[in-house]
């Protein structure tokens, strides 16, 4: 039996893990919807992902009109991920739109990245701070972090993950780490998985010195974890 290892973790298989991603942005550029599987495939060997995206979502998820619409398209897009032959499938979205539905119509795993994050965040112990796209952590995020969450903000200017790729948005956002720190947070959660589009996880962490959680990387080790479980 081989593992699956990274500097985020050490998982036994007995072949290489593929991964499904789905992503809540409609785009055609296809380099830009493997990003999330590329940095999933840095952070753990021996993992292979496959993409794809929700049809019909030029600004992705937002508010509760875009969950809800994709939340109503992630069981089919899931059912295709599987019928590719993953181990396990990723939904790239913090506010985990569909996934129950989703999880219910496949027989792989399938793990929010907004459940996932907040299931990382508690791993450190301290108070969890959320950068998000609204000034209000998603609900799964506030299910799981209860009260060790201590404050939720969006950063200046960003209102969809497209924000997140305009030159100001990360400044934007360090300013909105620095906040959740005077509040009394000791761990920083991204609840956008656009943040790792531009890479702020590292960026944060270098800066401010606390743990900054990345969705993605979150998710993809949950996953993997899932993976591993039903490969014993």
């Amino acid at each position: 039996m081989s593992a699956v290892t990274g500097e985020h973790g050490q998982f036994p298989m007995d072949h290489a893990a593929k991964l499904g991603i789905i992503r809540v942005i409609t785009s055609r550029d296809q380099a830009f919807l493997e990003t999330h599987g590329r940095l999933i495939e840095q952070a753990y060997a021996a993992v292979r992902t496959v993409s794809l995206c929700l049809p019909d979502q030029p600004d992705g998820v937002h508010d509760e009109s875009t969950e809800q619409t994709a939340a109503a398209k992630m069981p089919d897009a899931a059912r295709e991920l599987a019928g590719r032959g993953v181990d396990a499938i990723v939904v790239s979205c913090c506010s985990d739109p569909g996934v129950r539905e989703a999880a219910a119509a496949v027989d792989v795993p399938l793990v929010g990245a907004g459940e996932a994050a907040a299931l990382v965040s508690l791993v450190y112990g301290g108070p969890v701070g959320v950068i998000g796209l609204t000034g209000q952590a998603p609900r799964t995020m506030c299910d799981v972090l209860g009260d060790r969450l201590v404050a939720s903000i969006a950063p200046r200017g960003v209102r969809t993950t497209l924000d997140l790729l305009r030159p100001e948005a990360v400044s934007a956002c360090e300013e909105a780490a620095r906040w959740l720190l005077a509040q009394g947070a000791g761990v920083i959660c991204l609840a956008c998985t656009g943040t790792a589009t531009i890479g702020l996880p590292r960026r944060l962490t270098e800066v401010l010195g606390v743990p900054v959680v990345d969705p993605v990387l979150a998710a993809g080790g949950l996953a993997l974890m899932m993976v591993a479980q039903r490969h014993k």
